[in-house]
This record gives C-alpha cells, sequence and structure tokens, in this order.
C-alpha cells in the first residue's frame, strides 16, 4: 500500500515539475523548421504551440516578406535572430507571450532622461507694490542723465587738456569761438536735462477707481457628437482579425486523434504473464487528450497440486483514459496517462487445441486505476513509438478454491507493474 502511494505522488510530482520547467523559459526551447519562400507569418505561426504565441504589430515589420530557413534541434532565440537578420529586431517574454518590437536605442532613452531630470525654468520676481516700481523708474532716468552730462563734460575737458599746435592770431580766434559755441551747447543741453529730470521726480500717479473683480464664470462645454459605432464599421477587416487573435493566441482547432496497439510484461502472483491490449485517444490540443483503453493478459500455466491438473490465470480490464503530454514540440517527449475501469480474472484451465478454458476454479470481477509514464520518439509525421511503466493497482480479487475454500490467490496479489511497449498511428 505504501509503494503504491509513493508511486502516484511521484508522478505527479516530476509531471508538475517538468511543465513547470517548460513554461519558465520558452526562448531556450529547441525547435525543428525547414521552411523554403515561405513568409514570416506563417514561419512564427507553425512555431507557437498551445502554452505561449507570438505578439506583434505588421507596422513594425513586414509580416509577408517570404524568406527561408532550415535549422535543426535550435533555440527559438536563434530562431528569431536569423528571421530578423540586419532588421534591428528584438524579443521579449511576457508570461505566455513573446512580444517582437524594434530595439530601443541607447541614445534616445538617455535624451528622454535628461529631459525629464532637467530644472524647471523658474518665473521672475514680480515687485511687491506700484510705489516701488515708480520710484526705481525715477531713480534710473535720473542716474542715467547725470552720467551722460557727465561724459559729455569729461569730453570737453579731455578736448582742452589736449596740446594744440601754435596757431597765429586769426586762428587763434576761430578756435576760440568754436570752443565757446560748444560750450555754450553743453550748458543749455545739462539746463534741459536737469529740467527735465525735476519735473518728473515729483510725478505721482492718479490714485486709481476702485472697480470690482468677479470669478470668471466656467465656460460650458458642448458635448462630442460620438461615432464610435462609425469607427467601428470603418476599421479594416485585417485589424479586426488582428485583435482577435491577439485575445486568443492559444486557440487550435486542428483534429487529432490516434490508435496506439501495445503489448507488455507483468506478474500475476508471482507467474510471469503477458499484456495485449489498444487505446484510442483524441487530442483536442497538443497536451491533452481522452479516450479508451484495454488489455488482455495471460499468465504462465503451473502445476496445481490440490487440483492435479495445470491451471494458469486469464482475463482482462479496461476503461477511460487521460492522457497528458510534455514536451509535444520535441522528437522526443513523455506522456502521463492515468486509466480507471473495470475488469475480471479468471483461474482456470486452458485447452491448448481450442485456446479457451474449459474448467474454470474461480473467477473475480474487479475495478482498476493504472496510472502510467511514457517516452515516446516520433518516427515519421502519422507514426510514433514508445515504452513505459505504470503501476495496476485493483479492487479486492480474493480466489478461493470450490473444494477446500483454500485461497488460490491473496486480495492483493493482482496488483503489480507493467512494463509496456507501444506503436501510436494518427494525426498529432
Amino acid at each position: 500500500m505504501h509503494l503504491r502511494i509513493f508511486f502516484l505522488l511521484a508522478l505527479m510530482v516530476s509531471s508538475l515539475a517538468l511543465i513547470g520547467q517548460e513554461q519558465a523559459d520558452v526562448l531556450s526551447r529547441k525547435v525543428t523548421l525547414n521552411f523554403r519562400n515561405t513568409s514570416i507569418e506563417e514561419i512564427l505561426k507553425s512555431i507557437e504551440t498551445e502554452d505561449f504565441a507570438f505578439t506583434y504589430s505588421a507596422e513594425v515589420f513586414d509580416v509577408k516578406k517570404r524568406v527561408s530557413i532550415n535549422v535543426k534541434q535550435e533555440s527559438i532565440a536563434a530562431v528569431l535572430d536569423k528571421l530578423f537578420i540586419g532588421q534591428n529586431m528584438e524579443c521579449q517574454q511576457m508570461g505566455n507571450k513573446l512580444l517582437i518590437r524594434k530595439k530601443r536605442s541607447a541614445r534616445i532613452i538617455q535624451e528622454r532622461s535628461d529631459s525629464l531630470n532637467a530644472p524647471k525654468p523658474t518665473a521672475p520676481s514680480i515687485p511687491s507694490s506700484s510705489n516701488n516700481s515708480v520710484v526705481s523708474a525715477k531713480e534710473t532716468v535720473a542716474s542715467s542723465a547725470n552720467q551722460e552730462t557727465n561724459d559729455k563734460r569729461d569730453s570737453i575737458e579731455l578736448t582742452n587738456s589736449v596740446a594744440q599746435p601754435v596757431l597765429g592770431n586769426e586762428d587763434k580766434n576761430q578756435v576760440s569761438s568754436k570752443e565757446e559755441e560748444l560750450r555754450q551747447y553743453y550748458v543749455r543741453e545739462r539746463i534741459r536735462t536737469t529740467a527735465f529730470i525735476a519735473k518728473y521726480a515729483t510725478y505721482q500717479k492718479r490714485p486709481l477707481i476702485w472697480v470690482p473683480i468677479y470669478p470668471p464664470k466656467p465656460k460650458r462645454l458642448k458635448p462630442i457628437p460620438q461615432k464610435f459605432n462609425l469607427v467601428i464599421n470603418e476599421a479594416p477587416k485585417e485589424e479586426k482579425e488582428r485583435k482577435i487573435k491577439e485575445k486568443s493566441p492559444t486557440s487550435d482547432k486542428k483534429f487529432r486523434m490516434y490508435i496506439s496497439p501495445n503489448v507488455g510484461y507483468t506478474a500475476i502472483n508471482e507467474r510471469d504473464a503477458i499484456l495485449i491490449g489498444g487505446d484510442i485517444v483524441y487530442h483536442p490540443n497538443r497536451t491533452f487528450g481522452f479516450g479508451l483503453s484495454g488489455k488482455g493478459f495471460i499468465s504462465r500455466g503451473e502445476l496445481d497440486t490440490e487440483l492435479n491438473d495445470t491451471f494458469r490465470y486469464t482475463g482482462g480490464y479496461g476503461g477511460v483514459l487521460l492522457e497528458a503530454t510534455l514536451f509535444p514540440n520535441n522528437v522526443f517527449h513523455l506522456t502521463t496517462s492515468v486509466m480507471f475501469g473495470a475488469g475480471e480474472i479468471v483461474y482456470g484451465k486452458l485447452d491448448p487445441v481450442a485456446s479457451t478454458i474449459t474448467v474454470i476454479e474461480d473467477q473475480r470481477a474487479l475495478f482498476v486505476l493504472e496510472p502510467s509514464l511514457n517516452f515516446e520518439i516520433n518516427v515519421i509525421k502519422y507514426m510514433r513509438m514508445g515504452f513505459g511503466l505504470s503501476y495496476r493497482d485493483t479492487s479486492s480479487a480474493d480466489l478461493k478454491y470450490q473444494t477446500s475454500e483454500n485461497v488460490i490467490m491473496g486480495a492483493r496479489d493482482f496488483e503489480g507493474f507493467n512494463f509496456n511497449a507501444f506503436l501510436k498511428f494518427g494525426l498529432f
């Protein structure tokens, strides 16, 4: 009983660990592709699986561009580098989506960050009152006028201080008259400037009439007519299809179904036995399937000392099969399944000529639960082969002799491991 529980828990933990590891890094998955003169959009669709899909915009790159590619067991990241070589593209994983976009330039990112961190210009200070403005204006006008008259006076003194050449009496009289006219001109200008400054030095503004200030009334915005229906109707058909695809990137309507004959070995009450059976399974997607499974068995015949003849165990069981596939896109992958149903075991004598049970000592109906772990190989497009291990857990299979009520098989003697080999034919 403890061995059965341990085996079931080990199967569940290994399956969850493998699934988590597969979803952790999609870009490192290995794929095999061989396309000639095929559009990039079709190649990307062939790489997509149930647990991830590509997300991109047709404006970023030419999805209809036809290329040729032939790779074998290379990562998805390496395949994307070959598809977009020279186009400056990058791929980023976002959960179960792979976003394809243009690479961002480091210089543009730096300029954006500098513009955000640049200090904002401060507004100039505003004087606190109008009287201070008038006073400072008066002082500015007066100082500028005084500076101008001082400059003119300094220029006259500089002219007078320059050494003059030796002239005659007539020339001296002409020079002195011109200097006198120039001196009188500057005196008149100085008097006018002083009077102008004195006039505006005592100037005062008239008091303003008090006018009440009311807050402005907010303008009422006119409602914008809604034209959403027109926009939706005018949207191109390709844009609608692209949005639908982004909402459901993992939709897959491909029909998948297979038939699998199998053969195996087991031990029944310490006797070697052969298992022969088959499965028929439908897969709505790549990773999950359900169907029917059945097996028949026959053990090695041994001499029964109480009955004084050769007897053996025969029978069969079957039921509903649930199957999960790990790494379905790889050539080598794993499958885990569980079958639950019912069957029958018979202890009897086999007629070697007629190949039928002629004498039945005892038989018993029972329930069966059988989990399994299998390793598969893709041989061709429509065929797979593999082998695996399963454990047969059953209800009580207590068989007894009809004459003496002695036990032929214990309640748990029918349980045990199965070693199976199988082939699968169908659409995967």
